[in-house]
């Protein structure tokens, strides 16, 4: 392994160079030249090596010339490397498959149109409306009203699709008798939140949408257990 340094030098007399890069310490040179013949010109304006050695600390240019073997030690900084990862929640259907699953709800409803409908005669006036289902009749004649009403149920239509990927999940509490009940909740297949109360020592098993799961009393030690597709 190697790392990537900028060298530069600020001032290199017109008699140095070529220049050849070594990795010291404290007790002089510990390696071979990892570079050589680099030019005078090239380190003035900034030379980047790709070839320092992971384990160097302090780089030596030296410079190959019989009339001026003058070299200058350069101490590398000290780096700190922060990795950041993304998590990424993913649902394993079978070795070597990941598959990422989505529930999706969709809910619609069919209401019946309201119609009314007025006949006049010699009789009187009848009316009739229909709304949702519900029928009312009015008849007028003369001084006398007759009013009739029909009640029927409402014809509503519901559809309630799924995407399949709800998970059957195992929750164990993982504490001794006399401590508090763990609770939480999660997201049932259809949508609905659902609380639960875990007593020490007990496992409950249910279906639910994955990354739902949420302990409110009792976390870390209720441990969860996922048992694939439900």
């Amino acid at each position: 392994m190697a790392q990537t340094v900028l060298i530069t030098l600020t001032i290199a007399g017109p008699d140095t160079g070529p220049f050849d890069l070594y990795c010291v310490s404290g007790s002089g040179i510990v390696t071979g030249p990892f570079e050589t013949g680099i030019s005078r010109a090239a380190l003035l304006a900034g030379y980047v090596s790709t070839l320092v050695p992971d384990t160097c600390g302090t780089i030596r240019v030296q410079s190959d010339n019989d009339d001026c073997p003058n070299y200058i030690d350069l101490v590398l900084p000290a780096t700190t490397t922060t990795t950041t990862q993304t998590p990424t929640t993913t649902t394993t259907a079978a070795p070597g498959t990941t598959t990422t699953t989505t529930i999706l709800i969709t809910t619609s409803t069919t209401a019946a149109p309201t119609t009314t409908t007025t006949t006049s005669g010699g009789g009187g006036t009848t009316t009739t409306t229909t709304s949702a289902g519900t029928t009312t009749t009015t008849t007028s004649a003369g001084t006398t009203s007759t009013t009739t009403t029909t009640t029927t149920e409402a014809p509503t239509t519901t559809t309630t699709t799924l995407v399949a990927g709800c998970t059957s999940y195992d929750l164990f509490y993982n504490a001794i008798l006399g401590d508090p009940d763990a609770q939480g909740s999660y997201t049932d297949c259809i949508g609905d939140t659902i609380l639960f109360t875990i007593s020490p020592s007990q496992t409950i098993t249910f279906c639910a949408e994955p990354g739902t799961i949420v302990v409110t009393v009792g976390n870390p030690n209720v441990l969860e257990t996922n048992n694939g597709p439900c």
